[in-house]
């Protein structure tokens, strides 16, 4: 027959219930720290996606822009095409509205994330910092167009 010392020796029910809340209230903080990861990436995967449209936006722009310059001075006076250079240029502003507002968005994500106690591993992130760039691309080929 097992006595009482026998039993005591044995986990408890209480025991392993306690050990396995332990372990489970770990791995939830292990997923919502992952979670925090995949957010942060999801949100640079939107702004690379918009930096995607941008460029495009940007490169028909600046295209329109220049293949209408070229036109111009291939048929030396003829009627000039300003409604296809506006047309470019439309495109060309499209394009950098549409970035400054995805980098305002990703920053205000970001910000958000940074509050609850997200943070990002990387002290350079390269999406932002493609994205200003790609402004700055963007507002030549607008001044490009328009000279």
């Amino acid at each position: 027959m097992a006595t009482m010392s026998d039993a005591s020796a044995a986990d408890s029910p209480a025991d392993t219930a306690t050990e396995l809340a332990r372990e489970r209230t770990s791995m939830a903080g292990e997923r919502t720290s992952m979670a925090g990861d995949r957010t942060i990436w999801a949100a640079d995967r939107t702004l690379m996606a918009w930096i995607r449209t941008s460029l495009s936006l940007i490169g028909f722009g600046f295209a329109v822009g220049q293949g209408v310059e070229f036109i111009a001075t291939a048929r030396e006076g003829t009627a000039t095409y300003e409604s296809a250079r506006f047309f470019g240029l439309s495109f060309i502003s499209l394009g950098v509205l549409a970035l400054a507002g995805a980098v305002v968005q990703h920053l205000r994500i970001e910000k958000r994330l940074q509050k609850r106690g997200y943070v990002r591993v990387e002290p350079w992130p390269i999406g932002p910092i493609t994205a200003v760039l790609l402004l700055v691309i963007g507002a030549v080929a607008f001044v490009m167009v328009v000279l």
